[in-house]
Order: structure tokens, then C-alpha cells, then sequence
């Protein structure tokens, strides 16, 4: 059987490879690092794809959002979390921008999520406290 998803509509493998191919967006680096106050922040930079001669999908991006949430590393209890409305696009900008958090202690997990206006997400990266991907994901 061939295709993104089976019969009873779960993903395959090849589901998170086409979405990352097909992303307006990419978020091309994450720096985790303990703040002088105790919290915990990351510089997260994110690219949109393009110009559109060499880099497909391109297009301006508009409405767009980062969620980023702070669990454990089993991710049962959930530490922090944000939504930050990201700023219009033009294809080929890269953006940067600074979260910070307070987290009690001990490993955790950073997942950031791109959102689309629509509400679906269109890139998805799970990060651990020393900034290494994690979960399979592959980097840009």
C-alpha cells in the first residue's frame, strides 16, 4: 500500500519527511542556555524559504506563529510554555527571537512548533537542555 497515511488514517514514516519538504519555513538553528537571573532562555532562528529561483516552496509568510512548550524529558509534566506571533516574511528573510523560562530543575525537553494561520503545524522540533535534537527529527 502506498501513500502518507494508512486506511485508518496514521501516519507513515514517510509523513514527516514530506512535511518538512514541502515546509514555507525552517527553523535553521537553537541555542539553549541558563540566563544570569536562574531561568533558562533559547535563541531560536528561522528561515522562510526562497528566493523562490532556488528554494521551493517559497512565498511571503503571513500570520504565522512559534509555540514553544517546556516538559520533562518523559513528558508528563509540563513546565512553561508561549505562543509568539511571528512577523511577515518576505522568501529568504531569517528571523531570530529569544525565549526564556523558568524550569524547576533537572533535564527537560523544548518542543517548538511553526504554526500556520490556519492553525496546523507546519514544522515540529523536539530539543533536550543541551540543545540536542531529539525524537528522530532531522536539523536544517
Amino acid at each position: 500500500m502506498m501513500g502518507i497515511v494508512d486506511a485508518k488514517r496514521n501516519r507513515r514514516g514517510s509523513w514527516e519527511v514530506l512535511r518538512e519538504t514541502y515546509a514555507p519555513v525552517l527553523i535553521d538553528s537553537v541555542r539553549v542556555s541558563p540566563t544570569a537571573d536562574g531561568t533558562h532562555g533559547a535563541m531560536v532562528s528561522r528561515r522562510a524559504r526562497g528566493p523562490i529561483e532556488t528554494d521551493m516552496p517559497a512565498y511571503t509568510l503571513r500570520g504565522y506563529r512559534l509555540q514553544w512548550l517546556i516538559a520533562s524529558r518523559r513528558g508528563d509534566t509540563s513546565y512553561s510554555g508561549g505562543d509568539l506571533q511571528l512577523p511577515t516574511l518576505a522568501p529568504g528573510v531569517v528571523w531570530s527571537g529569544d525565549l526564556e523560562w523558568a524550569v524547576p530543575g533537572g533535564e527537560y525537553t523544548l518542543t517548538l512548533s511553526i504554526i500556520r494561520p490556519t492553525g496546523s503545524t507546519v514544522i515540529e522540533r523536539h530539543y533536550n537542555s543541551q540543545d540536542e535534537l531529539l525524537h528522530g527529527t532531522t536539523g536544517r
